[in-house]
């Protein structure tokens, strides 16, 4: 019985993993950047850095943006993707009907922006180590 109980745990544990990977992967459905909602691995949600005059209140505001356009929805997990020079930070979410759904944010110039204040440029660069960022190939 022990051996049936952690095979059952082994495999729901691996389905849900693969799950995880999936949507951080290859998008099932291209859509181009006119088409495709705002927030979404082709078109990612990019700010301006000079609304911001420090890093905490850029992750305040990715959070209330989650908050206010994904209120049904719960964090997760999230990613850190470095492609074509830009970097793509993500937030996994999935709500109580067990729908999925991750959005990106294009921080590319923030991260230009805030990695010359000191106390921002650790912080920044713990997050690339933290989340390794994976280089997508031109075929993706």
């Amino acid at each position: 019985m022990k051996t049936l109980s952690k095979i059952i745990i082994l495999v729901l544990g691996c389905s849900s993993a693969s799950l995880i990977s999936l949507s951080f992967g290859k998008q099932e459905i291209v859509l181009s950047e006119e088409t495709s909602p705002l927030g979404a691995y082709s078109n990612p949600i990019a700010w301006n850095p000079d609304q911001f005059k420090n890093y905490d209140q850029v992750e305040y505001e990715q959070q209330e943006y989650i908050r206010k356009h994904y209120e049904d929805y719960k964090l997760i997990g999230n990613s850190f993707t470095k492609n074509k020079g830009r970097f793509l930070f993500g937030f996994l979410l999935k709500n109580d009907q067990r729908k999925i759904n991750t959005v990106y944010f294009d921080m590319t110039e923030i991260y230009k922006k805030f990695k010359k204040i000191s106390k921002s440029k650790n912080r920044i660069k713990a997050l690339e180590k933290q989340y390794s960022p994976k280089l997508i190939s031109k075929e993706d």
